[in-house]
This record gives C-alpha cells, structure tokens and sequence, in this order.
C-alpha cells in the first residue's frame, strides 16, 4: 500500500487503482488524504462514488483512520453533499453543520476574550445572528453566502458522482486539485464526467471483476435509438418532458 501511495503521488494527472473486495482500498485511500493534507494544508480533494452508501463508508473511514488521533482544529474542513434533510435537525456533516460548528467556535473564542475591540465585539453580534438564522432555516443573504464560503472553501468534499452540486460545481469556477472516484467500476461514463472535470488530478478505484455499470445495455440501445427514445420522453405526462435537455 505504500509503494501504491508513492506511485499515485508521482504519477500525473490518472491513476486507476484495482483490487477485489477486502484488500483495504478504502483504507489506502484515507491514508492517502493524510498524505496529501500533510505536503498540502490547503489542498481540495472532492471524493465520489455512484451510491450514498459508498460515500459515507469512504467518509467514515477517512474521519476513524487518517484523522482520528488529530486535534479536530487541525482536522481538513470537509463537508458532505447531497443528503437529504429528513427532519429538523442538521445532517451530520453537511455544509449547514459545517458553518454553525464554525460559528459556535468562533463565538466560543470571542467570548473568552477579556477585552473585544470593537470589531470583535461586531463580529460576534453577526456570528450570532447567523448561528441562529442558519438554525431556523433563514433564507437571508448573508448567511447564504457564508454557507456558501463553507462548500467552496472546504478541503474534503464528499458527494455521489450524481448529485446536484456537483452539476452546480462544474456550472461555476470551482475546481478541485485531486478527485477520487471509490467504485469506479460500476460507473457509467456520464457517472465519471462531472467529477473528472472538476479536478486536476483523478484516482479511479474499484474492480472491473466486480457488478458491472447498472443496465449497461439498456443504455446503449437508448443511444442507438435516441430519437425514439427523445419523442418517448417528450409525450410523458404531468410536465415529465420538462426534465429534458432537447439541446443536450
């Protein structure tokens, strides 16, 4: 695992890392961000997989194995896209969690300052303020912006190769230095394209041994078959065709 840690990190700008089930991937690769948090503090990694469920194994480990042992102020700020909120309470690392615990260790240091100057004592009223609107699900602009600062400006972002903000993230100016892709062997093509484009530096994991791209063949007979398949999405009902891209 060393030696294919030296390689990925010497080699530019692909590398495809294969191995059946069980010889510790997911492992390497936690070791891996350490390494590359360690030569670069301020690097940006974006890490995807087809499934949540991959996503969060990979983040999980990444948490427990390379950053475990290390003081959470020194810890990569990462953040995970694309769950869905399920009730009030804020998902465990999402942008959202991210930002308040930020606040709440702002205000924290803020208070236990004996004597605030003036620009202090300001910055902790705001910090305040955007603690409790991010809370009650405030839709002011500021506090969408710093949000937004959040997502930008985290190290580690975590999201399935199809989620929205990663469409949302090729759409803008944001890139990444490395994107690793866990399971890529099960990916389509169009699965690989959004987070291949948003880094400079790609790692592809998986095992083409392993479940193949889900119903491959249905999508090849749909791009042979393409201007059927469009006049067949164009006739759906309840304004279905308006998830339709004709340009595209």
């Amino acid at each position: 695992k060393l030696a294919v840690m030296q390689d990925i990190l010497r080699t530019r700008p692909i590398y495809a890392l294969q191995g059946p089930p069980g010889t510790g991937k997911t492992t390497m690769v936690a070791y891996l961000l350490r390494q590359i948090f360690e030569e670069d503090p301020v690097a940006q990694v974006i890490i995807t997989a087809q499934a949540h469920s991959a996503v969060d194994v990979l983040r999980a480990k990444v948490q427990e194995d390379a950053f475990g042992d290390v003081d959470s102020s020194k810890q990569p700020l990462a953040v995970r896209l694309g769950r869905r909120q399920v009730d009030q309470d804020l998902l465990e690392g999402s942008v959202e969690s991210e930002a308040t615990r930020i606040l709440r260790t702002c205000i924290q240091q803020l208070r236990a300052i004996s004597s605030m100057t003036d620009i202090q004592e300001a910055w902790l009223v705001e910090a305040e303020n955007m603690l409790n609107d991010i809370a009650t699900r405030s839709s002011q602009d500021y506090v969408s912006e710093f949000v937004e600062l959040v997502k930008r400006g985290a190290n580690i972002t975590y999201c399935t190769t199809s989620a929205g903000d990663l469409e949302e993230l090729a759409r803008s100016t944001q890139s990444y230095d490395w994107s690793i892709i866990e399971e890529a062997g099960k990916c389509h093509g169009f699965d690989l394209a959004l987070p291949m484009q948003a880094g400079h530096r790609w790692v592809l994991i998986g095992d083409q041994d392993q479940l193949p791209p889900y119903r491959m063949d249905d999508y090849k007979v749909a791009i042979d078959k393409l201007d059927e398949v469009v006049g067949a999405l164009q006739e759906l009902p309840d304004k279905g065709s308006n998830l339709l891209d004709i340009d595209w």
